[in-house]
């Protein structure tokens, strides 16, 4: 049996953690939080809870190689009660609506409704979308579908076509503008076709729900699962140093001056706050040449969640509009996501929570957390943002006029001051056309026990790829293991 050091709590971190101690090692993981969860978050304010990651968990379909995972580390069970919304989210223009529904044909027919024009290429999109439902093994009506062998030859041309096309590319191949909005609403103008293409498989796949309690059941069930098998955590932990003796990490110090040691440790932060901060060391090639890739890779959003106090509720789940042109700088975003999270017990009674999302691109990213170094006037924005996004609300749902009051809001600078990922984005990189999504390597040239994980490893990140690098960072350290270690290591698991 090895002992473990996990440096970061999140998705990756306790990932790894449950499978290593499935393997039969004893680990510790060191968060410098008080809590575990990384971007899977949440807090209150006033009572109410405001969820900061989950808008729905790629994998709670039964069919899915996902959900086998998210099984394995306690998240989704036969007894879990997943929340399926009628659709993902409403893209609304003027009196015009499309929605993203669970139901794929339901779909298709609200945009061949809208866009009759389009016809030819919204049957080839979502001819697209069953394709990858099918890849992902939830495709047809009962969605248990998967693609067969001999499929592959004249199914998989229809997503080829979209493999070279960005979604401002996809976009402009239709005519209709609420069909063109409703393609560039939810993703990056820059990710590639096919990334648009995975999430409405996902969604019209039943395999993109959101496990009651969101963010906060999610983070509390790994946790939950890590300590049951034995795991022991540390909370209040920054690393800021791994020493390194003969190629072997030994030691890793914390901001506290405490120290810890283990056989293996198993880094999860982003690589840009650990290479050259406290690994001495350069990022593997195959993740420099990630980060390498040019600018407006990255991206985040501004967020803010009001409570209503109302037992009107005029929409469902999510909606999407277009920013009015007097608040893009200030949001620096073109698309506004409203949800509702009526359906979860967030608010005190008589209430619910609704929260906004405005997608950023990086240089946005860097100009909020630019903007935090002047304390007094990132709050003022803050406060003009609040302002800018109640009267966005109201003016689609006029319904909700005197009824919203600002819970809080957040930017880019929050999530690099929490996760010290250095252009403040929630997740990795852009999917870009042409690419394939391969991880990246997640070993270190100089240390031979050091093993990466986490969302950075393979665009375009989130909780699916933070889980998937945790199980496989569990799997490269078995197999070190198998060879050995030498005996000079430091045996102690916390000094």
């Amino acid at each position: 049996m090895a002992n473990i050091v996990i440096i970061g709590g999140g998705v990756a971190g306790l990932s790894a953690g449950i499978y290593s101690l499935l393997n039969g090692h004893s680990v510790s993981i060191f968060e410098k939080h008080r809590i575990l969860g990384g971007n899977l978050t949440g807090w209150r304010r006033k009572g109410h809870d405001i969820d900061g990651c989950v808008h729905w968990l790629t994998g709670t379909n039964p069919n899915s190689d996902f959900y086998k995972m998210w099984n394995t580390v306690g998240v989704l069970d036969e007894n879990t009660e997943v929340y399926y919304g009628e659709q993902l989210f409403s893209y609304v223009l003027g009196d015009k609506k499309i929605s993203l529904y669970c139901d794929m044909e339901k779909t298709r027919a609200e945009m061949l409704a809208v866009a009759p024009e389009d016809e030819k290429e919204i049957n080839r999109f979502m001819r697209a979308v069953e394709t990858m439902a099918r890849i992902n093994k939830v495709g047809g009506e009962n969605c248990d579908r998967k693609m067969m062998p001999w499929e592959w030859i004249t199914k998989a041309p229809d997503l080829l076509f979209y493999h070279s096309l960005s979604i401002k590319q996809l976009t402009k191949r239709f005519k209709n503008e609420v069909i063109r909005g409703f393609l560039s609403a939810l993703l990056s103008e820059k990710f590639s076709s096919v990334a648009l293409i995975y999430v409405f498989s996902t969604i019209t796949g039943k395999n993109g729900g959101v496990p009651r309690g969101g963010s906060f059941e999610i983070e509390r069930r790994m946790e939950e699962r890590f300590r049951s098998l034995g795991g022991q955590v540390f909370t209040g932990k920054e690393a800021v140093k791994i020493n390194n003796k003969n190629g072997y990490a030994t030691t890793v110090e914390f901001s506290d001056g405490s120290i810890a040691s283990g056989d293996y440790m198993i880094v999860t932060t982003e690589p840009s706050a650990a290479f050259g901060k406290f690994i001495d060391a350069e990022m593997p090639y195959s993740v420099k040449k990630i980060y390498d890739a040019g600018d407006g890779y990255r991206f985040s959003s501004s967020n803010a969640a009001f409570s209503c106090e109302s037992d009107d509720i005029p929409f469902r789940d999510e909606i999407i509009v277009d920013v009015p042109q007097k608040y893009r700088y200030l949001l620096r975003a073109d698309y506004l996501m409203i949800r509702e999270y009526s359906n979860e017990n967030f608010a005190p009674e008589g209430k619910y929570v609704v929260q906004t999302l405005a997608i950023c691109d990086e240089a946005a990213c860097v100009d909020f957390i630019n903007y935090r170094d002047n304390k007094a006037k990132y709050n003022e924005m803050k406060k003009d943002m609040a302002i800018a996004l109640e009267e966005i609300i109201t003016s689609v749902l006029p319904s909700l006029k005197g009824k919203l009051t600002c819970l809080d809001v957040w930017t880019p600078a929050t999530y690099k001051r929490y996760t010290n990922a250095e252009t403040g984005t929630f997740q990795s990189f852009i999917l870009a056309p042409k690419s394939i999504p391969i991880p990246a390597d997640n070993r270190v040239k100089g240390y031979k026990n050091l093993v990466l994980a986490g969302q950075w490893l393979q665009s375009p990140g989130g909780l699916p790829i933070a889980l998937d690098t945790g199980r496989v960072a569990a799997m490269t350290v078995a197999k070190l293991a198998k060879r050995g270690l030498p005996t000079y290591l430091p045996k102690k698991a916390m000094v």
